[in-house]
């Protein structure tokens, strides 16, 4: 791309760049730049080890508190948020379905007691905070290049065990231990509204 700028004198008359040239560095910084992105997302999905699943639900749910951020201190995002008040709220829905749906993209995780046997219990996990397969860069590195075989289902569940660092189960032992979270069972499970 740039092999072309010591040419740009060259052409016509009156020294103006040629067309060509000029098409073939705009499409060379386009390209660029869609290599660029592809690059820096695989790096970050390697460098939280998470999954495409999990990128969508945590955009979902910045979506989603943005949208009831603006609802509720009656300030918009964009800049006809002045304007569409009524348009915005019927396009978004009540403040409480937008509260639903922000509850909808929490996650809980199921958890063994460590001490008590045959004892789960569910906690609340934050997504921003906690990347439960982060092994570091370069393990989570070595993670994707390897592909693992099965040969029986032990080996599944011994890689699925192994997959959860264990910087994260010293986390939730330790918010165990603390009290957070609730036994599984011990109260009465609410209906799921859908």
């Amino acid at each position: 791309m740039f092999c072309f700028f010591p040419k740009l004198h060259d052409f016509g008359p009156h020294n103006s760049i040629h067309p060509a040239i000029l098409v073939a560095v705009i499409l060379g910084c386009a390209w660029y730049m869609l290599c660029l992105n592809l690059i820096v997302s695989c790096l970050h999905a390697m460098w939280l080890n998470d999954t495409l699943l999990d990128q969508m639900r945590m955009a979902k749910s910045a979506r989603m508190n943005r949208r009831l951020n603006s609802l509720q201190t009656g300030r918009g995002i964009g800049l006809l948020s002045c304007c569409l008040g009524e348009a915005r709220r019927k396009r978004f829905g009540s403040v409480e379905s937008l509260q639903n749906s922000v509850e909808s993209c929490e996650v809980y995780l199921s958890v063994l007691h460590p001490e008590l046997k045959n004892v789960r219990v569910i906690l609340l996990v934050d997504t921003k905070k906690h990347h439960p397969f982060n092994h570091g860069f370069f393990n989570n590195f070595l993670d994707w290049l390897k592909k693992p075989k099965f040969d029986n289902i032990e080996q599944v569940i011994y890689f699925e065990n192994a997959m959860v660092s264990e910087t994260y189960r010293r986390q939730l032992y330790e918010r165990i231990y603390k009290g957070e979270g609730v036994v599984f069972g011990s109260k009465e499970v609410t209906p799921v509204l859908i």
